[in-house]
């Protein structure tokens, strides 16, 4: 029931769109960090692994500096 409950909780719009830009910053703020440790954009390779590791660090370390 208590789920039922969460799930339908109305939310305020300014608070999505916190959220929705907060991920949006979080994301540009990873891909670029991953542009300059030698990423290329569409291009998968085992190489690249610290630019991959650079991205992940980078998106989970910013998110909660908006907070």
């Amino acid at each position: 029931m208590a789920l039922i409950l969460i799930i339908n909780r109305p939310v305020r719009w300014y608070k999505g769109l916190f959220n929705c830009v907060q991920y949006g910053i979080s994301a540009y703020f990873a891909l670029q960090s991953y542009q300059v440790t030698g990423g290329v954009i569409g291009d998968f390779q085992l190489e690249s692994l610290f630019a991959y590791l650079s991205y992940a660090i980078v998106y989970f370390c910013v998110i909660p500096v908006y907070v």
